[in-house]
């Protein structure tokens, strides 16, 4: 005769049964701050915020991480300033949602090899953040895909990269690489797209496709 706990030890593996493939990983809770002015989640003196919301982070054969990319949607081709800017907003969203930002300007080159004209407004990209003095998170550049995101070739090959593991915050040289990154990580399946995020606004925005 089964005990009651060994009854519901049965129940509980049965809904997990029914959940599919379960991988290794962790949940993490945290709670949002909004866009929407005069929300309680901006009060002063005892803000509240939006919560908890839970996260399930797991490694799939291996690998597992999240990209922030941009711009994706609004700057064609931006300026140095305006690259400086979407870094500093894509940082601090991707702190809001419970992420450390590690912040990559990418490029096709590395610290200026080879030394192209394309690549030089990446290059003054990072200049504008070393002039700053509201940013709180690590970031260099130009790099490319595998520098970003490989810290033990980064540091191998470019030692004096200011950069700690693998970048989380991808910030694209125009509207065009970016783009076409973030369609095809949809399109091939490479993992869960969330997005676009528009940032910047004053008052909550929602984006609706025209198809």
């Amino acid at each position: 005769m089964p005990t009651r706990l060994a009854l519901k030890v049965q129940r509980l593996k049965k809904k997990m049964l029914e959940l599919g493939p379960v991988h290794p990983g962790r949940i993490t809770q945290q709670f949002n701050v909004c866009g929407t002015p005069g929300c309680r989640c901006k009060d002063p003196k005892h803000p509240r915020k939006h919560g908890p919301y839970h996260n399930l982070s797991y490694s799939f054969q291996g690998r597992g991480r999240t990209l922030f990319i941009a711009d994706t949607n609004v700057h064609e081709l931006p300026s140095p300033e305006v690259m400086a800017n979407i870094a500093v907003q894509s940082a601090a969203k991707a702190r809001q949602m419970g992420h450390e930002p590690k912040v990559a300007f990418l490029s096709f080159s590395n610290f200026g090899n080879p030394d192209r004209v394309m690549a030089q407004p990446v290059q003054q990209a990072v200049e504008v953040m070393d002039r700053r003095n509201d940013v709180d998170f690590e970031y260099d550049g130009e790099m490319n895909v595998d520098m970003a995101l490989e810290p033990a070739l980064r540091e191998r090959v470019y030692p004096f990269c200011r950069l700690t593991g693998p970048a989380n915050v991808l910030i694209m040289p125009g509207l065009h690489s970016a783009h076409i990154v973030s369609r095809l990580l949809k399109q091939t399946g490479a993992g869960t797209t969330i997005g676009p995020i528009l940032m910047g606004l004053s008052k909550a925005a929602q984006i609706v496709p025209m198809r």
